[in-house]
């Protein structure tokens, strides 16, 4: 609605089937799509996801083809309980290129609300010579040449995903596309579970750090000893709860001399990883959509990221798709692509 300021999305289960702790059922199946469009706003379809062949976590799946065949099952039963009446987003799975193509152009015709992407797009993929964010680029100008963008609205979102740099460089994916398809409103979002992992081995995320030589969520480990039974405040600086809280919330001493975490203190630390992440977000876009100049921009990004921009609208806005994949295949698309996640080198005299 208008007045709605949140949106749920709901996950399937499939990294849930991934790490051996679903076995899913016609039942359980059923089970999972009556949830998902009960409780959320978007779900991804059941998958059965190809990267955890590799963990060896994944019971009943042998190979690629078994899990691609199980998600094709799932997706029918998805489809004939009604999901194209929903926002539910097909999910892609692969761990090459070939895998990707394959897996594409076998969910391709469904015909749902949108997209998931799994496999990650923040580092060198392992295919070639190619950085994993030209694949994923790769794959949007194929789904533009199948018409997958001939509607009214698009919904893709990546699994895995939530790093800084990564959340600038899939806003100007998003900003693009929308320029590029006035008639199409695309919507990008991303998960992580960092504010969870990083509360977990009891650190907090504080101010970002932002500069040209790094860009990043500032990050501080607790010393147990220290804050134990402390009445001063969190030092995170980034969130309402470190506001309140104390590093005594987080840390007790017991009467034997034990340092221990509090009940609460996962909670505490991950309410104030969410928030401050979502700020460290919108500091780097503010400062990016900022009146400054490319030379004054340099000052303040690492120029890679900035490089890595430029190439993805440079692409986007070739006038045929023929000619945006030799842009993107090109040399120097290639190079800014690869660099995107390094830093400026430090020089010290």
């Amino acid at each position: 609605s208008e007045n709605q300021n949140t949106v749920v999305l709901g996950d399937s289960g499939g990294y849930q089937v991934a790490t051996g702790k679903l076995t899913v059922t016609p039942k359980k199946r059923e089970e999972l799509f009556q949830w998902l469009i009960c409780y959320c706003d978007a779900a991804m379809t059941l998958d059965i996801p190809v990267w955890a062949l590799d963990k060896g976590t994944m019971r009943g799946y042998n190979n690629f083809s078994d899990c691609l065949c199980t998600t094709l099952e799932h997706l029918d039963a998805f489809v004939d309980m009604g999901a194209r009446n929903h926002r539910f987003l097909n999910v892609l799975h692969g761990r090459t290129r070939d895998e990707s193509d394959v897996w594409y152009e076998a969910v391709k015709g469904y015909g749902l609300y949108g997209w998931a992407i799994g496999g990650g797009i923040t580092a060198p993929s392992g295919r070639g010579d190619n950085a994993s964010f030209s694949d994923m680029l790769r794959r949007i100008l194929i789904m533009l040449g199948d018409g997958m963008f001939d509607r009214d609205q698009v919904w893709i979102h990546f699994l895995g995903v939530g790093d800084l740099k990564t959340a600038l460089l899939l806003t100007t994916l998003k900003n693009t596309l929308n320029n590029l398809l006035p008639t199409c409103a695309v919507e990008i979002t991303y998960d992580t579970s960092s504010p969870s992992q990083t509360a977990r081995f009891l650190s907090g995320y504080c101010l970002p750090m932002i500069s040209p030589f790094s860009l990043a969520y500032g990050k501080e480990g607790i010393d147990k000893e220290l804050w134990a039974d402390n009445t001063e405040l969190l030092p995170f600086k980034a969130s309402t709860i470190s506001q309140y809280a104390s590093k005594g919330d987080i840390i007790l001493e017991t009467l034997g001399g034990e340092y221990i975490t509090r009940e609460l203190a996962y909670l505490i630390l991950e309410n104030n990883n969410v928030e401050a992440m979502v700020c460290s977000i919108d500091a780097a876009h503010q400062l990016l959509n900022s009146d400054l100049t490319r030379d004054q921009l340099n000052q303040i990004f690492p120029y890679h990221l900035l490089d890595a921009q430029d190439a993805i609208e440079k692409v986007l806005k070739q006038k045929t798709l023929i000619k945006a994949q030799e842009v993107l295949m090109s040399p120097i698309t290639q190079l800014h692509l690869g660099n995107a996640y390094k830093n400026v080198k430090r020089i010290i005299h």
